[in-house]
């Protein structure tokens, strides 16, 4: 489960089962009538240090706002106005094998979310989709350093970022610049961020760039790169950035885990083994 400040989520009310009961954790049911206002008090509840500790489940129930058109009856979920359910309610109301949320904390560029990650003894998901990566170096040693003052093992860090692999550097450059351009320009109206060129797009996917575009060679490369930086345990790669023609995102996929994914993890292996051995 990643938490973030986004509108959608804003509307949605968790509530966990424990032993037949179902108290809610933010919200009861008719909370789902409540204006957007009224609602966001019980989102804000989401940022509490005890609620985030406390999100422990035998049964998670995400359910969405009346005004997203989906609503739950007693025969099941189903989408209003419509005789029949739309919407397979297992994906709402499926156990937990776990009995507890793996919940991630997303960071793009606040210490301070850092640093509350690290002291709830919570993994980080660092997202990097632009500059120099090893500026980020920092929030992953705050999160460490958060987590050891307050007596936590040290947690899980994710590094996320964008990327699309093809056979030849041309092709996946000649693929991706387009649709990659399109979205982080639209972003970019929202958040004062100048438009992307193609020399700025050359320069993310460099070495000591944020994004991880080539063949997947180059991505292993890159992300073993960022591992002596970090020293990360996770990699996230999002792959459709704008609009990839369905036929070439899959493919990208298909390179990502039959070359990439092993090739690192096989590296990472050897490294890990030989730290061991060399403190043995």
């Amino acid at each position: 489960m990643l938490l973030a400040p986004c509108d959608r989520l804003r509307r949605f009310l968790v509530e966990r089962r424990r032993n037949g009961c179902r108290p809610a954790l933010l919200g009861d049911a008719a909370d789902d009538e409540l204006p957007a206002g009224v609602a966001d008090r019980h989102f804000q509840a989401v940022a509490w240090a005890d609620i985030l500790r406390g999100l422990h489940a035998d049964t998670v129930h995400v359910r969405l706002a009346a005004q997203h058109r989906v609503g739950r009856s007693s025969a099941g979920l189903e989408e209003a106005g419509r005789p029949e359910p739309s919407v397979d309610p297992n994906l709402f109301h499926a156990t937990n094998p776990r009995r507890s949320l793996p919940v991630w904390i997303a960071v793009g560029g606040t210490p301070e979310s850092a640093v509350r990650a690290g002291a709830l003894g919570l993994p980080l998901a660092l997202g990097i989709i632009g500059g120099l990566p090893e500026r980020f170096a920092p929030f992953a040693e705050l999160h460490r350093r958060a987590a050891r003052e307050a007596g936590h093992e040290p947690p899980a860090l994710s590094i996320n970022s964008h990327g699309f692999l093809a056979h030849t550097a041309e092709e996946a450059v000649e693929i991706s610049y387009g649709p990659f351009a399109t979205m982080m320009d639209r972003i970019g109206r929202e958040r004062g961020w100048p438009p992307m060129t193609r020399q700025s797009f050359d320069a993310a996917r460099s070495r000591r760039g944020a994004n991880f575009v080539g063949l997947p060679e180059d991505v292993v490369e890159k992300i073993l790169s960022q591992h002596e930086i970090f020293g990360h345990q996770r990699f996230l790669i999002q792959l459709s950035v704008g609009s990839i023609p369905h036929d070439r995102l899959m493919h990208a996929i298909e390179l990502f885990g039959t070359e990439v994914a092993p090739r690192v993890r096989e590296e990472i292996a050897r490294r890990t083994s030989g730290v061991v051995r060399a403190h043995s």
